[in-house]
């Protein structure tokens, strides 16, 4: 049954395409390591553009103060969290130390992933508004909101399964932005900035060495259990 099942989804559901529409989605602010990345850094956007992102900070404050007065025990919570890490991985007088922006890009049904589970996400939109659609819908409960420019939407996002209807722009330069800001959970495991870059100088420096046993075309200077070497302490 379980073979039939699987055929069946497998044929009717899963796309043979294997290429998708250009998304216009970055992210701004600071990551924690994972596998590929094993050290806390900027985004690239943030490493490129240090100066347009600081001209974004007091938007983001008086964001962190909405999120303060609306639900000061979730921002207690996150404000714990984020006096636990470097405050160089967070944006300044706030507990975000990431945002997400999406361009008139709708987002599939989904839950968040890597946020700080006793925290919340703060959602807001800019744009001029010359469009219809991009509720934010929340199927489980039945409920949809259209989140317009000057509005403040906290949500559960890592529980609730959450998702966009249509977004028709009503003319060729209308715009959709959604904006996420929110604290990266891992980002409590981080060291304290300086250890954070003697670890990513560690992995460059075994990148560029042309005589490193591990080199081959285009390697990232990572390999499995790198970090249980003696010359890694």
């Amino acid at each position: 049954e379980q073979r039939v099942i699987a055929k069946r989804v497998a044929e009717t559901w899963i796309s043979h395409t294997n290429y998708a529409k250009s998304v216009y989605s970055g992210v701004a602010g600071w990551y924690d390591r994972y596998p590929r990345i094993p050290f806390g850094r900027a985004t690239s956007y943030t490493c490129d553009n240090p100066e347009k992102f600081a001209l974004a900070y007091p938007f983001l404050q008086a964001l962190n103060k909405g999120y303060k007065d609306l639900m000061p025990w979730r921002h207690s919570n996150q404000q714990r969290a984020a006096d636990a890490i470097d405050s160089r991985y967070l944006v300044p007088e706030t507990v975000f130390t990431t945002i997400t922006v999406n361009k008139s890009f709708r987002t599939a049904a989904h839950r968040d992933a890597g946020d700080f589970q006793e925290g919340i996400s703060n959602l807001l939109t800019l744009g001029d508004g010359e469009y219809t659609g991009g509720y934010l819908i929340f199927p489980e409960y039945r409920v949809a909101v259209d989140v317009r420019s000057g509005d403040l939407l906290l949500v559960n996002n890592h529980e609730i399964i959450h998702g966009n209807t249509e977004i028709k722009l009503n003319h060729p330069d209308a715009e959709r932005i959604s904006i996420v800001c929110y604290f990266r959970e891992k980002m409590l495991e981080l060291g304290s900035f300086e250890y954070e870059k003697t670890r990513e100088q560690y992995v460059e420096d075994r990148r560029k060495n042309k005589d490193h046993p591990s080199r081959r075309p285009l390697w990232n200077g990572i390999t499995p259990g790198m970090c249980e070497y003696r010359d890694w302490e």
